[in-house]
């Protein structure tokens, strides 16, 4: 059961993999496995996901979009109870090779590093063949009780990338 604190919300994994189940519906993504900072999702291939620069590969953008939301779930798996939301900071693709998977394509996630307010994460895309088409590291910020970043005291007693900037 979640829990609310005077923050906001603080889901269990249930909820996380309903709130995930609602972003990916329209693009057609499943949540296969979420829990222990790593997440698996996948996508079954249909026309409108093509038209990768005018091929019949899978589009970047469905690429882009698979990895933000699985290395969120991966992110979102280790929230503990001071939690109450995270963002994406920044995502960094490397498209390997055009992705052109007929039915299925498969999204892992693991998160790598963990502080008090970021969260650094990485991800691989792989057709049904199991070749690797796309890699991409991600960086997330968590938000806690108290309405700042790392805490009530606004965090930077961890050490963050996020702590010192501008």
């Amino acid at each position: 059961m979640s829990q609310r604190t005077s923050g906001g919300w603080t889901p269990d994994a249930e909820e996380m993999a309903r709130y995930g189940r609602q972003f990916f519906r329209w693009a057609g993504i499943r949540i296969l496995e979420v829990g222990g900072g790593r997440a698996v999702t996948e996508l079954e291939v249909a026309d409108h996901h093509r038209g990768g620069g005018g091929t019949r590969a899978i589009n970047g953008g469905i690429v882009a979009y698979m990895f933000d939301g699985t290395l969120g779930l991966a992110v979102g798996s280790t929230w503990d109870a001071g939690v109450r939301a995270q963002v994406t900071l920044t995502l960094t693709i490397h498209y390997l090779r055009r992705l052109d998977a007929e039915r299925r394509v498969v999204c892992t996630a693991e998160v790598v590093r963990r502080g008090g307010q970021t969260v650094f994460v990485d991800g691989a895309i792989r057709d049904e063949e199991g070749r690797l088409a796309a890699t991409c590291s991600g960086i997330y910020r968590l938000f806690r009780d108290g309405g700042q970043p790392g805490g009530a005291g606004g965090g930077g007693a961890d050490g963050d990338v996020a702590d010192r900037a501008p």
